[in-house]
């Protein structure tokens, strides 16, 4: 499935898109999981794992293309760039953040201490079992 406009989510990743030549659109899909992957039109044409950047190479139209992507200026709100090149050509580059505001960024950071609360207390629990069926 690939997306109509560049948007981004903290729970649907982040959209890049690009039009080449001919009107063909290249959209770039990057998650927070580090998994990107590069469509040309609808075809999937490169799929990856990155930790800090990544760099995607494909061809359309008899023209080689690269996809660099990274992180941008602010990583705490998830900045991700992608940029698109043709033929070692710089065409376009974009930054979006997984985050787009600081209420989406507070929200985040309080599942995430509620989830660390959450697991020492089932550890708590889980520990006294321990201990209590030894004795």
């Amino acid at each position: 499935m690939v997306a109509n406009k560049s948007n981004s989510s903290i729970f649907k990743g982040i959209w890049f898109q690009f039009e080449i030549e001919n009107g063909v659109k290249v959209s770039v899909h990057c998650l927070p999981t580090g998994k990107e992957m590069v469509y040309v039109g609808d075809a999937l044409v490169s799929q990856k794992y990155t930790v800090i950047s990544g760099v995607h190479n494909f061809s359309a139209n008899n023209k080689n293309y690269t996809i660099n992507t990274g992180h941008g200026k602010n990583i705490i709100m998830g900045d991700i760039f992608c940029s698109l090149f043709e033929n070692g050509e710089h065409l376009a580059t974009e930054e979006q953040a997984f985050f787009q505001s600081k209420g989406n960024l507070w929200f985040v950071l309080l599942v995430v201490v509620l989830a660390f609360i959450f697991g020492h207390e089932i550890g708590h629990i889980i520990g006294e079992f321990m201990v209590w069926m030894k004795s």
